[in-house]
């Protein structure tokens, strides 16, 4: 089993603490109080992570530049960096970023283009793990690896990060689709059913998803339920046979023939996903 561990000095742990007053979203007229950001919004805009514009717009859709990320976590850690004469704005915080290793030279070529979500899961997860204990294990490594449909298409250097994004709930990925036939039983014959996900390794994060993963970086109490929580999976107390609606569950002591539109219909199924 592979295990990785990282334990942070208190007084870094203080530098992720929040603020309990938080700025009105109200204050952006393009950020509406119903819309699913408005309260990341209004807690990453408390603790000067992201900023507004000065037409007192937020532009939650725009796409944030892998410097402007960069500049934020920076920022959000080690406080704002001293401006260098004749380089551009980003230099200091990128140079406090490599120095802190947050990121590495991969990253150097990218500053001015937006920055892709695999990326932006290397930071946070490095900036994390600073502060906090990561745990990655190898059963959690074969589970992913089973419900991203994408997973191949993350980077090398990424993966890790990626999946730790997934183990803490920095992410949840997209959901696919539901009620995949899935094979995880030797004899091949008899199935489970699983939703699948994907992560869009490459896609490019908007300032209104940066502000949703930044706040889980620096809230425990934001981080989401991941999608591959081991204990949804069940596959041994349920299966289907191929090319067939009918299967059986086993419930309490007994298997219990059941179809795909009961087990559908009484909810079940969401527990063994």
């Amino acid at each position: 089993m592979k295990i990785l561990k990282i334990l942070l000095p208190v007084s870094l742990i203080l530098a992720f603490s929040f603020t309990s007053v938080f700025a009105s979203s109200s204050n952006f007229k393009d950020v509406k109080k119903n819309s699913w950001y408005a309260s990341y919004v209004n807690k990453i805009v408390a603790k000067d992570g992201i900023k507004g514009y000065p037409d007192n717009t937020f532009r939650p859709k725009n796409n944030i530049k892998t410097s402007e990320f960069i500049k934020i976590v920076v920022a959000m850690l080690y406080g704002e960096q001293d401006k260098v004469p004749g380089q551009k704005w980003y230099k200091p915080y990128v140079d406090k970023a490599l120095e802190e290793n947050l990121i590495d030279d991969s990253f150097l070529n990218n500053l001015d283009r937006d920055i892709t979500r695999e990326k932006m899961a290397v930071i946070m997860v490095r900036a994390l793990e600073k502060n906090e204990e990561v745990e990655l294990t190898d059963e959690f490594v074969k589970r992913i690896d089973d419900k991203l449909l994408d997973e191949k298409n993350i980077c090398k250097l990424c993966k890790d990060y990626v999946y730790k994004a997934y183990t803490v709930g920095l992410v949840n990925g997209y959901k696919e689709r539901d009620f995949e036939k899935y094979y995880p039983y030797p004899d091949k014959n008899r199935y489970a059913l699983r939703t699948v996900y994907s992560f869009k390794p490459t896609g490019k994060a908007t300032r209104a998803e940066a502000s949703a993963m930044l706040v889980r970086l620096i809230d425990k109490t934001e981080r989401v339920e991941n999608c591959i929580d081991l204990s949804k999976f069940k596959e041994s107390n349920y299966y289907m046979k191929p090319d067939s609606d009918k299967g059986q569950i086993y419930d309490n002591g007994e298997y219990k023939d059941i179809s795909l539109y009961n087990i559908k219909d009484s909810g079940k199924l969401k527990d063994m996903l």
